[in-house]
């Protein structure tokens, strides 16, 4: 039962609509040569054009599994001919789309073995036909702590017992908050180095790096003996 299980959970589940979508499309479409991986959700075609997986967002290079997750796409996609579904133009001349190779959603793709993350900041936009597909990929990777969301990307417990100060980047709301034991929501909270989130040793050194304090912090920061 559990073999039969994991072998469900492995496979790539396409809505019937969407799966008639990407048979007729690679039918009937060459697609253009991708060139470039710039990282983990954009690269290069032959024709020059800047390619961003839609709905999805993988880390930095600098960040955590950065390098891993450009890797990856350039496993799926380097040198191959892909098909755009539902593209679109974003506001630095990109082109924002469902890639599809070889049958398959790449951004589903990405996102199931942990190399991205779903619905994500500048590039998640809702009406895509694959939404239900990508969230789906998403929940997979978080319930199985895959890529970024595995402990050594999403941290709750601290690399270094001396240096148990969460710093956490709230992006949407421009915010940078610091919070430590003793905070009410400290325990809750999910230190993401693939993002930019990190740890400090002191709040001297949150401060320095232009963090404040959480306002759910309403004892003094202790540092133990």
């Amino acid at each position: 039962m559990r073999l039969k299980k994991l072998a469900v959970a492995a496979l790539i589940l396409l809505v019937p609509s969407l799966a008639s979508v990407i048979h007729f499309t690679q039918k009937n479409q060459v697609g253009d040569k991708v060139v470039k991986i710039i990282d983990g959700d954009t690269f290069k075609l032959q024709n020059k054009q800047t390619i961003r997986l839609a709905s999805l967002d993988a880390p930095e290079l600098d960040k955590c599994l950065g390098q891993e997750s450009k890797k990856a796409l350039s496993k799926l996609i380097l040198r191959k001919r892909v098909v755009l579904l539902e593209p679109y133009a974003d506001e630095y001349g990109r082109v924002i789309a469902l890639v599809i190779s070889d049958g398959q959603i790449i951004n589903e793709i990405m996102i199931r073995n942990g190399y991205a993350v779903n619905g994500y900041a500048i590039n998640d936009y809702a009406n895509i036909s694959a939404k239900k597909a990508l969230q789906d990929a998403n929940d997979y990777a978080r319930e199985n702590n895959l890529g970024i969301f595995s402990q050594k990307c999403s941290q709750t417990i601290p690399p270094d017992p001396d240096c148990v100060i969460k710093g956490n980047r709230d992006q949407r709301n421009n915010r940078k908050l610091y919070s430590y034991p003793g905070c009410m929501s400290y325990s809750r909270t999910v230190v993401d180095t693939w993002k930019d989130d990190q740890w400090f040793c002191s709040e001297k050194e949150a401060l320095k790096a232009g963090y404040t304090r959480s306002g759910d912090c309403q004892i003094d920061f202790k540092v133990s003996d």
